[in-house]
């Protein structure tokens, strides 16, 4: 205890007193101590803990970020703490620490297609509130990773073969587009099975070249392209000829037409058989594009059976249909076939071939008449008519009721061919009656343009018949 000692003075007019002597105060001062410890002091407010945040929603998603808002029902909150949980609402861990009077954060960064749980606490010094109202939401599907590596593994003469590296794991199927002969007019090909990794693009055009792009999808949108590829099928054997025809039959040859039903044959392969439907044999190569073909030097009055087929480097096509045809006959006629003439009189008959079709240059026959009744005027009873023109040379000789008739063309191989008249003859009526003048077929003969005789096994002769009155 502290000790103190107070000594007065008196002060007057006529100056001050001395000291009295101390007297000790302990007592008023430890009164005084007393009454003033009895006295109220004011005490410090206590801090509380902060009011929960209310209402707390997701207000937008996207593909990576989550929104949220809430209510701030306190003011004495030194800030907030928002947890999250990924799939479930147990295990939450603290997010993010925030300041006091905010009342909305956005969480991104987010993995697409995943749900998310939150929950929001204020803290202050004295404490954390309880939690608020636990949200969920799902993070919108992000479109897929765009595959890569588009390959061409195999092609055909018909057919491509795709193959590619599946990068994403969201999508909903593949975009197959195509393009012919560029990279800018694509087209979607086909929509196909997600986690595909080929494909076989099949029925296509041989030697066409083809581009290819993928892509892939989901609900969210596609992913960018691919690498494009190109490629052109092989070439493929043509097409078999369409609607093989006989055109036109003569005596001597076959007038073949066909529909050309390909575009990338070399050229044709013509076979024939004589007699039947199996025993083909080629006879000529014809040029690409041709639709027509003469089939020439052939026997008069037979059977010929054609069929065609295309060719190219890679193969031949099928044969066409199968038709025949039967040459005709040729006709060697005199012409009238009734001549009527007065006794002693002249009359004229023409010796007129029909149907020849074969190049020839000379003609050699016998004309055979009855000597008592006619008589050939061999001065002025020939001449060589209009079939072979003033080109020939004309040999008549007449020996036994025999006229023996060659025509030669002076124009070395000048071919002819068709209808017409070979030879006029004259003949005088000796006596009164009828008398056949006949073509002989044994001394009936041809010649090509290179001197060879030509036989005609299939001839039609008409004779003629001569009556003098």
């Amino acid at each position: 205890m502290n000790m103190f000692y107070l000594a007065l003075k008196k002060t007057t007019s006529l100056g001050e007193s001395p000291y009295g002597k101390a007297k000790s105060v302990i007592f008023l001062f430890m009164v005084l101590q007393i009454i003033s410890s009895c006295k109220k002091q004011p005490t410090e407010p206590q801090e509380t803990i902060p009011l929960p945040p209310s209402s707390l929603i997701i207000s937008t998603v996207g593909q990576d970020f989550v929104l949220l808002f809430w209510n701030d029902n306190s003011d004495n909150e030194d800030g907030f703490i928002i947890e999250r949980s990924i799939s479930d609402t147990l295990n939450f861990s603290t997010l993010v620490d925030i300041n006091s009077n905010t009342i909305n954060y956005v969480d991104s960064g987010l993995e697409p297609n995943t749900s998310y749980f939150y929950r929001i606490k204020a803290y202050n010094s004295a404490g954390s509130s309880t939690y608020s109202n636990v949200v969920n939401s799902t993070t919108l599907e992000a479109p897929p990773t765009a595959p890569s590596n588009l390959t061409i593994s195999t092609v055909g003469q018909d057919s491509v073969s795709l193959s590619w590296n599946d990068n994403s794991d969201n999508e909903d199927g593949f975009i197959i587009e195509r393009s012919i002969s560029d990279t800018l007019n694509f087209s979607t090909l086909v929509d196909i099975n997600s986690n595909t990794i080929n494909y076989v693009d099949s029925g296509l055009e041989p030697n066409t070249s083809y581009f290819y792009r993928i892509k892939a999808y989901n609900s969210a949108g596609s992913s960018t392209y691919s690498n494009v590829v190109n490629s052109t099928t092989l070439e493929a054997a043509p097409n078999f000829p369409l609607n093989l025809t006989v055109s036109a039959i003569e005596n001597h040859k076959v007038s073949l037409s066909w529909i050309d039903n390909s575009d990338n044959e070399d050229g044709f392969y013509l076979e024939r058989s004589f007699s039947d439907t199996m025993d083909f044999q080629e006879i000529y190569t014809l040029f690409a594009n041709d639709t027509t073909f003469t089939d020439s030097n052939l026997v008069p009055n037979s059977y010929y059976y054609y069929r065609i087929r295309a060719f190219n480097t890679v193969g031949v096509s099928p044969y066409s249909n199968i038709v025949n045809a039967t040459t005709t006959i040729l006709t060697i006629a005199l012409i009238p076939d009734t001549l009527i003439i007065g006794y002693l009189q002249q009359g004229n008959l023409s010796l007129r071939i029909e149907n020849l079709e074969l190049p020839i240059f000379g003609i050699s026959l016998r004309i055979g008449y009855n000597s008592s009744m006619l008589s050939f005027v061999d001065s002025t009873g020939f001449d060589s008519g209009d079939f072979f023109g003033s080109n020939v040379l004309a040999f008549v000789e007449e020996d036994n009721s025999v006229i023996y008739l060659s025509l030669v063309l002076t124009q070395g191989e000048e071919a002819v061919s068709g209808s017409g008249t070979i030879g006029n003859i004259t003949f005088k009526g000796l006596v009164i009656g009828s008398s056949e003048v006949m073509i002989i077929p044994s001394d009936l003969h041809f010649y090509d343009p290179y001197g060879s005789n030509i036989d005609f096994i299939y001839l039609e002769i008409e004779n003629a018949t001569i009556y003098v009155e």
